[in-house]
This record gives C-alpha cells, structure tokens and sequence, in this order.
C-alpha cells in the first residue's frame, strides 16, 4: 500500500483521492459502452452498419468535447446524481466548517451512496 499508492512514483494521492471530487467513478465510462452495445446488439451489426454507428459515435464525441472545451457543457448528469452531488457538497461543507464530524460525514456519505443508486 504504502509502495505503490502513497510512496509511489506512478500513482500520486492526488491522483486517487476522490474528497471533494463530484466525479468519483467510470460510471461515463461504463454508460458509453453499454449505450455503444446496445445499439451494436440490438441490430446484429454487419460490418458496414458498425462502422456506421463508430462514424456516427465519433461526430457525437468530438461535437461533445467542443462542448466541454467551451464549457458550456461539464459532463450530463440525471437529476438524483445533481441531488446527490449537492448533498454531499453540503456535508462536506459542514464537516469543514467543524459542524460535522468524521463519523457523521462517513455515515451521511454511504448513505446517500446507497439511495442514489437506486
């Protein structure tokens, strides 16, 4: 533990640490892929037609990173994940402020976890 992620070259605590961080998971990731299968599935995809829906993907990507480049756009986020985010801001905030303790960040924290993935 303390070679690789602390001590280590490669990875940095900065790197791996996720406190105050809204983005603490390839959740994007993930849905991108599971979209991409889907589309690719659902169809039984000849050759032809997936270079279609990676042509189509790669407009979408690039229209996505002009978006983000500009900021007018930071990431799409479902309205529970917005909530949870700005819960978790709020008890970060306390905690900060000296108003919450570690215990109750914690306990708060894996709550909100739990419901918000629902």
């Amino acid at each position: 533990m303390r070679t690789t992620w602390i001590n280590g070259r490669i990875f940095m605590p900065q790197d791996w640490v996720v406190y105050r961080q809204l983005v603490r998971t390839n959740n994007d990731i993930e849905g991108w892929h599971r979209r991409i299968n889907y589309r690719a599935k659902r169809g039984n995809l000849q050759f032809y037609l997936m270079c279609q829906l990676l042509y189509e993907e790669a407009v979408s990507v690039t229209l996505a990173a002009e978006l983000v480049f500009r900021e007018d756009i930071t990431r799409l986020s479902s309205i529970s994940a917005i909530r949870a985010n700005q819960h978790l801001t709020r008890i970060w905030d306390e905690y900060t402020a000296g108003n919450r303790g570690v215990r109750a960040l914690m306990t708060s924290a894996s709550r909100l976890i739990k419901y918000s993935t629902k």
